[in-house]
């Protein structure tokens, strides 16, 4: 067995294992037939070598296509998991591929190196390589939110090819929409060039096709964000009924709302999740998205705990109750798209986990969660949840 040890800021980390049929780790070490080391190569680092792989995440047996800057002659390229080197070879020239084996749910890390004369290997470039069919494995999600006339094809390549070094195999379209209840600009049949988000902003649809476009050519999946129960002011003439909403008290007069500044379209006016027909039509409304956008999946939003609420019969509203049956019928409408619901502070976290139709659980963190003690609590009890060890938390600097 050949062990890889590395000298970083000029320190030697020497490796050693008990040998074979020693489960107990007695013996006299050292190498040789006790100790169970036989090859120890010195390892150094040059990394002057960038290296980049055209996709962020692959199937088992698919090619994975890897590009260098420069490259010294004697180059080697070697792959590897864990401490189980599966090939090398020698590399010449800036492009090559290998092809992935078939393990599903596997990274491996592929380093390019040379070896001096006196047989110590100088490490010149690094990369990783995620052989896995379902990228909700391993999520490692990234964000998009600005959808201009700054956004031309040429800017979202770079920026995608920015993302897929990072290795993000799942991208969150942020504020995107043209209305919560509305998210499409325009209709199904015609699509507006350019409308307005929450904020005023111009959202150019063909740069967010091109996002779409561009993140799948990387590998990455595209997931659109929205409320489960948002309405603007507006909604009234979109077909929204006064009977879907949830209400600060019994009277159904006060509609709750999460109020923004003035400059902007208009508030948000919170709907019932569980309303059966709200669930129809934000259902019917996403179809139209996905009929005219090649979106993966619905990233759905909450707003926390809103204190006591009530429907329009006066009804006191279970939200973490609510978001189950918004889930389910999210997820009977579109079988085959993605669902991810974020669990604001925790907020109805064991509910979402427990439908077992999200693909992973995701959790917005915010100030009062602000120490890694916190992190270890939230993961191990999403772990408890929905028995997950995979998840995305995500912070926010304010």
């Amino acid at each position: 067995m050949k062990y890889i040890i590395y000298a970083m800021a000029a320190m030697f980390f020497l490796a050693s294992c008990s040998k074979d049929n020693d489960e107990t780790g007695g013996g006299n070490g050292g190498g040789g037939e006790t100790g169970g080391v036989t090859d120890v190569t010195p390892v150094t680092s040059d990394l002057t070598v960038n290296l980049t792989t055209d996709k962020a995440c692959y199937k088992p047996g698919e090619t994975v296509s890897f590009t260098a800057d420069a490259l010294p002659a004697g180059a080697k390229i070697r792959y590897r998991t864990l401490n189980k080197v599966i090939s090398e070879q020698a590399v010449a020239g800036s492009s090559w591929t290998w092809t992935a084996p078939a393990t599903d749910f596997t990274g491996y890390l592929a380093d390019v190196y040379r070896t001096k004369e006196d047989g110590t290997e100088v490490i010149l470039g690094t990369i990783a390589v995620d052989v896995s069919s379902d990228w909700t494995r391993f999520p490692r999600y990234g964000f998009v939110a600005t959808f201009d006339a700054s956004k031309t094809e040429s800017k979202i390549q770079e920026e995608m090819a920015f993302l897929n070094r990072c290795h993000i195999n799942g991208v969150q379209f942020q504020d995107w929409h043209n209305k919560h209840h509305w998210p499409l600009g325009g209709t199904r049949e015609h699509l507006d060039a350019v409308y307005k988000d929450i904020a005023n902003r111009d959202i150019y649809t063909q740069s967010v096709k091109d996002y779409i476009r561009i993140q799948h050519s990387f590998g990455m999946k595209a997931m659109f964000y929205n409320l489960c129960f948002g309405a603007l002011d507006d909604a009234a003439g979109d077909g929204v009924k006064e009977e879907w909403y949830i209400f600060k008290g019994t009277g159904h007069t006060d509609k709750d709302a999460h109020t923004l500044p003035d400059s902007w379209k208009s508030n948000i006016y919170l709907l019932d999740p569980g309303n059966a027909e709200w669930q129809a039509y934000i259902a019917q409304r996403n179809d139209d998205v996905y009929a005219n956008l090649d979106f993966d999946g619905y990233q759905i939003d909450q707003l926390g705990n809103r204190g006591d609420r009530y429907d329009y019969k006066g009804n006191k509203v279970n939200l973490p109750k609510t978001y189950v049956s918004f889930i389910e019928a999210m997820k009977g409408k579109h079988p085959d798209k993605r669902l991810v619901m974020n669990a604001v502070s925790s907020y109805g976290a064991s509910q979402i986990a427990g439908t077992g139709k999200v693909d992973f659980l995701y959790n917005e963190v915010w100030g009062d969660e602000a120490d890694f003690t916190d992190l270890y609590t939230i993961l191990k009890a999403n772990h408890q949840y929905g028995n997950q060890e995979d998840g995305v938390c995500g912070l926010y600097e304010l």
